[in-house]
């Protein structure tokens, strides 16, 4: 037994001998290392990270790069470590890109005809794309910017509505802009014509002539490159053969045909801008005298200098001739009043506080300001006094207002809270029943007087002393009228007074005061700016 034992612990001595030789074990790892498409071997003595592995070898990472298995990972014996090289490349190039087709309804054309008013022309875009590549091959690209060189040109297409087929009959002549064209009826819906053909009127001068035999307009440039505000004044000399002639003004802000001088045109000019509201005003006054024949300009006067008065002079100062031509009332956001024709002085007759929600959307109210036919009225829309607690800049609160300018009458509340958008209208005067001349008031009324400004409106027509309101159109039961949403519900009355003209939902209408009977003329949505005289 005691042999045994003593077997035992000198086989165990042994065997501890011969593994302690006072050396410390040596690890060989063999690393196989696919860097982008280049295999290496590597032999290892550590058991490290990846990570550090690749520190040791001086293997630089870029931040595009891939390492499969992860940084993190420990070696092993036999392990794949690969990296998969990253890079970027950023190209542009330059692409057509697609025109849009926009199809409008027209009353010129018959059902199922169809016109293009405006070939359509592909734009041209410069894009720039990021692209990854993986060892040399293009994995992902994607568009970082993208920017138009040209401009698509939209294809119009007009389609026919056939119009109205009921022949209407009515006083005078009356014209209406449509498509950016001008059209022109003398006496029956049937006889309606297109005075123009190039559908540019861009409707910020758009006045016949008392006797109906001239129209002034202006409209945009042939030029695609020039701001968007860039205007030419043009005039059709006479209606019943027409023929437009370019007129010298350009940029033309307003202008009308002078009264009491036989084609003479009053203007008033701006100088193009890219800021809001995408000109500025030059607040000027110039009548110019033309060849009746031919359009030439024979002579200027200057009634106005070009200046930066009043409050947001900027947008543009709005004119208005007295019928016989020996006045000229002027409005702003603030003021409405006369100018002295001796020396281009603005004399103020009327003050209110501006409109500021107006401002801080973009935009500047005005009143309109009409005169009566025999001079002695103005008639406006002034902004109120506070309904509430509000600021005098912010009421919601809009009067009617009637300034006579040879008394100094001021009447700033003739027909209180019509609205934002009452612009009420003299109408021609007439003889009344006892042979006495009369006339009466057009305007808009507001269904909810404290939010007009994008409230339905109804037409009203009251007597000259603003009494006996009553509506005449639309009907009841049918939605009011928009000026804020349908941007044009402009209105004017029939050289006789009986009747007015209006555009509602985008459509030519007549109405009779007295029946308040209604004709719808147009049907394509399309209409505005009527102007009606003898």
């Amino acid at each position: 037994m005691k042999r045994l034992l003593l077997l035992f612990f000198t086989a165990v001595f042994f065997i501890a001998a011969c593994q302690d030789n006072g050396q410390p074990t040596r690890t060989e790892l063999r690393i196989e290392l696919l860097d982008g498409n280049v295999r290496r071997t590597y032999i290892s003595e550590e058991r490290v990270s990846v990570d550090e592995f690749l520190r040791q070898a001086n293997i630089e990472i870029g931040d595009l790069d891939r390492i499969e298995p992860s940084r993190f990972t420990q070696l092993e014996d036999g392990m794949t470590i690969t990296i998969v090289r990253g890079s970027e490349e950023t190209t542009c190039y330059e692409e057509d890109y697609s025109f849009e087709t926009r199809r409008i309804p027209t009353d010129s054309l018959n059902p199922g005809e169809e016109v293009i008013g405006q070939a359509g022309e592909n734009g041209v875009q410069r894009i720039c794309e990021r692209c990854i590549f993986e060892n040399g091959v293009r994995t992902t690209c994607s568009v970082t910017s993208q920017t138009p060189i040209k401009e698509a040109v939209e294809q119009i297409i007009y389609y026919g509505t056939g119009g109205v087929d009921v022949p209407i009959l009515f006083e005078g002549k009356l014209a209406y802009l449509s498509n950016g064209q001008a059209w022109f009826i003398e006496g029956n819906t049937r006889n309606r014509r297109a005075l123009t053909t190039e559908g540019l009127l861009d409707g910020r001068v758009f006045e016949l002539s008392p006797n109906g035999r001239q129209l002034l307009y202006t409209r945009f440039t042939d030029d695609k490159e020039d701001l968007e505000f860039t205007n030419e004044l043009w005039a059709i000399l006479d209606t019943g053969s027409p023929s437009p002639v370019r007129l010298l003004p350009d940029n033309v802000l307003t202008a009308q045909w002078m009264p009491g001088e036989s084609f003479s045109v009053s203007y008033s000019t701006a100088n193009p801008t890219n800021t809001f509201p995408g000109y500025e005003a030059y607040n000027d006054v110039y009548i110019m005298r033309i060849n009746s024949q031919t359009g030439q300009s024979i002579d200027f006067r200057n009634v106005v200098e070009e200046n930066a008065l009043g409050a947001y002079s900027f947008w543009g100062t709005r004119y208005k001739w007295a019928p016989d031509g020996t006045r000229l009332a002027w409005s702003r956001a603030d003021s409405i009043g006369l100018v002295n024709l001796d020396d281009g002085e603005y004399v103020t007759l009327l003050s209110f506080p501006e409109f500021a929600p107006a401002l801080s959307a973009n935009w500047v109210w005005q009143p309109e300001i009409q005169w009566s036919y025999d001079g002695r009225w103005l008639i406006t829309t002034v902004h109120g006094a506070p309904y509430s607690t509000e600021s005098a800049e912010n009421s919601i609160i809009f009067d009617m207002a009637v300034i006579a300018p040879d008394t100094g009458l001021l009447l700033d509340k003739f027909l209180p809270r019509t609205g934002i958008w009452a612009t009420p209208r003299f109408s021609p005067i007439r003889q009344d029943a006892a042979g006495f001349p009369d006339f009466d008031i057009a305007y808009l009324q507001a269904r909810d007087p404290l939010n007009s400004l994008g409230g339905e409106y109804d037409l009203m027509v009251a007597d000259r002393d603003g009494s006996n309101p009553r509506k005449i159109f639309p009907p009841d039961g049918r939605p009011g009228i928009r000026p804020f949403n349908e941007k044009n519900t402009d209105f004017v009355w029939s050289p006789s007074g009986t009747h007015v003209a209006l555009i509602y939902q985008g459509n030519l209408w007549i109405v009779e005061v007295l029946s308040g009977l209604n004709q719808q003329i147009t049907i394509d949505g399309q209409a505005s700016h009527p102007r009606w005289t003898n």
